[in-house]
């Protein structure tokens, strides 16, 4: 054996298989982590009770929280006083961008004091409301590109081997003929 010889080569079909290995755990993570992010990030709205036009009700707010107004179906007004009886601004920028679990977000609102908030959705004919977190887009954005960043990364990488590994020649025979 000579001394350029590091010893004996690795099956082909084994460096073959750490490739398309390598490109089953990118797709598996990646995919893994952007069902993750979003799903953690409508999650709140799903739980919850939801209440129907006609009834007030009263949620326990904290301060700084932000929280979605969430209706289903067709409503007129929707309206919020803090625990001294005082008005909320809710700020409807998102209204009839979002929805989720078919419970459109119609506003969110952040108190400024901790307590108990009275809420009130009017409207004709049936339709449903809730209080529940705002949609966390930061963490489904942060997530989907983290989670496409390995996919792309690690998928990338085992074409890459894969690619070396069935294109690589055997090395010439250094002895004659």
């Amino acid at each position: 054996m000579s001394s350029s010889q590091a010893g004996p080569a690795k099956p082909r079909g084994r460096r073959i298989g750490q490739a398309v290995a390598l490109m089953v755990v990118g797709v598996v993570v990646g995919v893994g982590v952007i069902v993750w992010a979003i799903v953690t990030s409508v999650s709140g709205i799903a739980g919850g009770p939801s209440y129907t036009s006609g009834t007030g009700l009263e949620v326990a707010l904290i301060e700084g929280q932000e929280m979605g107004v969430w209706v289903r179906g067709h409503f007129d007004n929707c309206t919020i006083t803090d625990p001294s009886g005082d008005p909320v601004t809710i700020n409807t920028s998102l209204q009839g961008y979002i929805t989720v679990y078919n419970f459109d977000l119609v506003g969110s609102v952040a108190p400024s004091t901790t307590g108990i908030y009275q809420v009130t959705c009017d409207g004709d004919g049936s339709f449903q409301y809730k209080i529940a977190p705002v949609v966390n887009t930061t963490r489904m954005i942060v997530g989907s590109l983290v989670g496409g960043l390995i996919l792309l990364l690690l998928f990338g990488g085992g074409i890459a081997l894969l690619l070396v590994r069935l294109l690589r020649r055997p090395a010439a025979s250094t002895q004659p003929r």
